[in-house]
């Protein structure tokens, strides 16, 4: 299984719990971004469910570990939303507690892997707030969550709450200049700042060369603002990225209103330094706050309405900040 070292303080802490009988039926792994936690969640389950496991460590050969490593434990439960929804409905809830409150097949615990519990509608948590008032004997829910604020306080208080931060930003860099080696320190921090210090999300970009798109568009930027000419973007928009030109942006626009107000340890595109300090030194400051207003309201409602034009609504965007 793969595995990532910053999970593993947070594994030897949990199992302990689990080991001295203070840990709680409901774990809910509180992630504000992504780190691998359907891998600790795995590795948990994978313990509770070894039959020889000594301290933190399992056996490997149990039947139960066995049938773990091959994904086909009947008393492990993944729920996630039916495919080609985005909310996690009352009926898959439903299902899992007809189950979970038969025998175990294994007779031993039931574990059930509930990710991003802030899907589920509100039908959805009602029914799951009862199985967590009342939960089968040796049942153990491990759930987690992106935004702890969008969980209902009824399921946070049901729960023992376990935050997983990101990993320090010079660990996360020297993870992923072990992962890419040829990559610049400048492209692996903007990435890593951009994803708010995820390293997962953030090798995922620069794996994809996204980095390099990214870092091209705000080049682009650079020569419009300097010759008012939004030919040089339009010329490269691919509708499939809108919401990613949008997106980096607002990063460009915070990053110029960080470097005016002497925060620029902290600016997010470290790749691009050239175009920001342009940016904060061609724009008044008060217009540079109105034009961030304004791309912050676009990329939200481009988010929140379904059927737009982003083409013309980038467009028009354009327009407004390279020829006013």
């Amino acid at each position: 299984m793969k595995w990532y070292s910053w999970l593993t303080p947070h594994y030897k802490e949990l199992v302990k719990l689990y080991r001295t009988n203070k840990a709680h039926h409901a774990l809910l792994l509180n992630c504000p971004v992504p780190v691998g936690e359907a891998l600790l969640a795995q590795a948990l389950a994978h313990w509770l469910m070894c039959t020889n496991r000594q301290k933190e460590r399992i056996c490997h050969q149990c039947h139960n570990c066995k049938m773990m490593q091959a994904g086909t434990h009947p008393d492990w439960h993944i729920i996630k939303p039916i495919e080609g929804k985005q909310l996690l409905g009352i009926e898959s809830i439903r299902l899992l507690t007809d189950t979970l409150f038969r025998h175990a097949q294994q007779d031993g615990n039931k574990l059930i892997w509930l990710p991003q519990i802030e899907l589920l509608t509100e039908a959805a948590a009602n029914a799951l707030l009862k199985t967590l008032e009342e939960p089968p004997l040796n049942c153990f829910f491990i759930l987690s969550c992106h935004n702890l604020q969008q969980v209902p306080a009824t399921l946070r208080s049901r729960c023992l709450i376990w935050t997983i931060s990101a990993p320090d930003e010079s660990y996360s860099l020297q993870w992923l200049k072990h992962n890419l080696p040829k990559q610049t320190d400048e492209h692996l921090i903007s990435a890593l700042r951009i994803y708010s210090g995820s390293p997962i999300q953030s090798l995922t970009m620069l794996q994809s060369d996204k980095i390099k798109d990214k870092y091209q568009f705000i080049q682009n930027i650079g020569q419009a603002l300097k010759q008012k000419n939004i030919v040089l973007l339009l010329s490269s928009l691919k509708e499939s990225k809108n919401m990613d030109y949008l997106f980096w942006m607002i990063t460009l626009w915070s990053d110029a209103i960080k470097w005016g107000s002497n925060t620029r340890n902290r600016i997010i595109n470290v790749d691009c330094q050239q175009i920001v300090q342009q940016l904060a030194e061609d724009i008044p400051a008060l217009k540079l706050h109105q034009q961030y207003q304004l791309l912050l309201t676009t990329h939200r409602q481009c988010k929140q309405v379904s059927g737009l034009n982003t083409t013309l609504i980038l467009t028009d965007v354009f327009c407004r900040l390279i020829v006013s």
